[in-house]
This record gives structure tokens, C-alpha cells and sequence, in this order.
């Protein structure tokens, strides 16, 4: 096809050029009124063959003619198809930068979406059994915020704090016991002016025996790894102990 294109141009550029010689040029260079053609199919006849002496009346290749034809059309073709391939080539930067544009637009629509967005956490829920007992941990939202040391510029984001709530249940499923363990439970370790930056993050089940209990929880800042590390034991008497796991 881009031949196709290439060779039907060059068709056309000599046809012009044949009707710019015969009927332009030619006439103004020999302003003879015998010179001007009837018709086009004869003008081009008597453009491209003559009769000479020599040829005794036979029509002759008028080379030159021929020569100065396909220069000229070969040179406009050139400049031609210079020229739609730019118009080409400005039409599809137009439509690139037009689909451009448009994809700036929607991520600019999802980045506002982002704004003012409250961070919540996955509600994590275990149950671990033994002979006497099963116990059932869970993380639980509250309403409240948790504040943040460094804000995020431009965005307005709200972590909320959470609890963990531990259930002692009998051979039952009866609920023996229960524990809310909040943040201010720690407020031996955790200064005042510090507990409204801090949540309880993380909570795992370490160690199960059959009158206690092992848990790690964390106590972290929000999308930072600024903790308290706690070891906690419930007991099977419906006490509670715990201590600050240090750092080597």
C-alpha cells in the first residue's frame, strides 16, 4: 500500500507537469497561434513525438520533453509527499496528545477521590481451643482517631484506633470471660502526651498452655515501625498479666 501510494503519486505529479509544459510553458515560450493543441490527447501526442526531416514524416521521441517531464513530475511528487506525510504525522501527535490529555484528566479525578479517605483495619479473628477452654481474640475499630506526627501534605487521612477484645468460652461456647484491652492499659510505658499518636496494631497468639495464654501486641504509630512491643497472658483465672518486650 505504500508503494501503491508512492507510484500513483508520481502518476499524478507527470500528468500535471505534462499539461503544465504543453499548455503553459511551451505557449509562452513560442507564442505561435498554430502551437496551442485542439485537444488534450493531442497536445500530449505532439508533446512527446515529433516529426523531422530525417524521420521522413514518422513521429520521433521528443527526449527531451520526455527527460524535462519526469524531472519535474518527480520533483513535485517528492515535495508532495513530504508534505501529507507531515499533515499525517501532525494528525496522529494531535490525537496522541488529545488521549494524553484525557488519561492526565482521569488520574487527577482518582487522586481527589483519595482525599479525606479513613484508614480502616482488617477486623483480624482467631479462635484457639484446649481441653477446658477455647479463647477468641478480635481487633475492633472504635470510633475514635488516632493522630498523626507528620501529616501527609495535601491529603487529609484519618486512621481510627482499635481494641482487643478477648473471650474466654467454656466447653460450651458460653462466654467465661471477657477483656477489653485498650491502649491507656499501657500507660506505664506510653507517655500521656504521646497515646493519641499510637494504636494497638498487631495481635498474635504466641504460645497456648492450660491455664494461660501468650500473646504479642503491638503498639505502633500508624504506617510507621515506632512500637511498643508487649508480651500479655491471660490466665485461666480471669487475670491478666503483661510486660514490655525490649529491644536487643
Amino acid at each position: 500500500m505504500k508503494y501503491f501510494f508512492k507510484i500513483s503519486l508520481v502518476f499524478l505529479t507527470v500528468s500535471l507537469a505534462i499539461l503544465l509544459n504543453v499548455y503553459v510553458i511551451e505557449p509562452w515560450l513560442i507564442p505561435d497561434p498554430c502551437y496551442y493543441h485542439t485537444n488534450i490527447l493531442s497536445g500530449w501526442k505532439s508533446y512527446f513525438y515529433h516529426t523531422t526531416a530525417i524521420s521522413n514524416g514518422h513521429p520521433e521521441p521528443n527526449w527531451l520533453n520526455w527527460l524535462l517531464t519526469i524531472l519535474i513530475g518527480a520533483y513535485i511528487g517528492i515535495i508532495v509527499y513530504k508534505a501529507v506525510k507531515r499533515v499525517l504525522f501532525t494528525i496522529v501527535m494531535i490525537g496522541w496528545l488529545v488521549s494524553c490529555s484525557q488519561i492526565g484528566s482521569s488520574d487527577k479525578k482518582i487522586e481527589f477521590k483519595k482525599v479525606d479517605e479513613k484508614v480502616t483495619n482488617e477486623q483480624i479473628s482467631s479462635v484457639k481451643k484446649t481441653k477446658e477452654f477455647a479463647i477468641k481474640f478480635q481487633l475492633v475499630e472504635k470510633q475514635s482517631e488516632v493522630k498523626l506526627k507528620q501529616p501527609i501534605i495535601g491529603d487529609q487521612i484519618t486512621y481510627l484506633d482499635q481494641e482487643l477484645i478477648i473471650q474466654l468460652l467454656d466447653k460450651n461456647q458460653q462466654i467465661y470471660h471477657q477483656w477489653k484491652i485498650e491502649k491507656q492499659l499501657f500507660e506505664d510505658i506510653i507517655p500521656e502526651e504521646e497515646m493519641p499518636f499510637y494504636e494497638i496494631s498487631t495481635c498474635h497468639l504466641e504460645a497456648t498452655e492450660e491455664l494461660y495464654w501468650l500473646f504479642s501486641v503491638n503498639i505502633c504509630q500508624p504506617d510507621t515501625d515506632i512500637c511498643y512491643r508487649i508480651e500479655l497472658k491471660i490466665f485461666a483465672n480471669k487475670t491478666i498479666s503483661w510486660r514490655e518486650i525490649e529491644e536487643d
